[in-house]
């Protein structure tokens, strides 16, 4: 599950920056397999340090992404 949600934030951001990348007239870098390579790492970079800096800061946060892993949760199913 974290798997799916983490890949469906990283397509909705990316789906972002190209739109604006494509307000902006830059059709030819969005067009770069390099770029959206490197654009993908960084998203993804970016995305895995803000979650584990908000599971740290923001212990109850962690429990949103597990929840159906917990023996809690289980029970109640």
């Amino acid at each position: 599950m974290q798997a799916n949600l983490v890949t469906q934030i990283v397509r909705t951001v990316m789906q972002l920056i190209w739109s604006v990348l494509g307000a902006w007239g830059l059709e030819s870098l969005i067009d770069s397999a390099e770029f959206e390579l490197w654009l993908t790492g960084l998203v993804t970079a970016l995305l895995v340090a803000a979650l584990s800096w908000a599971e740290r800061k923001l212990p109850w946060l962690g429990k949103l992404f597990v929840f159906a892993k917990t023996p809690e949760y289980e029970e109640t199913q």
